[in-house]
């Protein structure tokens, strides 16, 4: 809300400069923890645990895309909202 009352002009209108702090990287936490690195057997672990997971994906798409193919060649009709949410290699079929 308005009020017709003036104010008088800010002398000093300029904040005061910041106080220089001392940089602190570890943002007041205290000591820096040194987190052990993966090792050469922990990588390998991983890296087969994530070949078995795309080895099962792709299995898992090709059961899809033989499924989809199958019923396309029986002529079943297929309702889908969107073509998109297929895999690209089933979603060529429509195209």
């Amino acid at each position: 809300m308005w009020h017709p009352v003036s104010v008088p002009p800010a002398t000093n209108s300029r904040l005061p400069p910041l106080k220089p702090e001392l940089v602190d990287y570890n943002y007041g936490f205290g000591a820096t923890v040194d987190i052990p690195l993966d090792t050469s057997a922990d990588l390998k672990k991983k890296e087969k645990e994530l070949q078995s997971k795309e080895a099962e994906l792709k299995r898992r798409e090709q059961v899809y895309k033989y499924f989809l193919v199958s019923l396309c060649q029986m002529r079943v009709p297929l309702l889908f909202t969107e073509i998109g949410t297929l895999p690209s290699s089933v979603s060529n079929l429509f195209l």
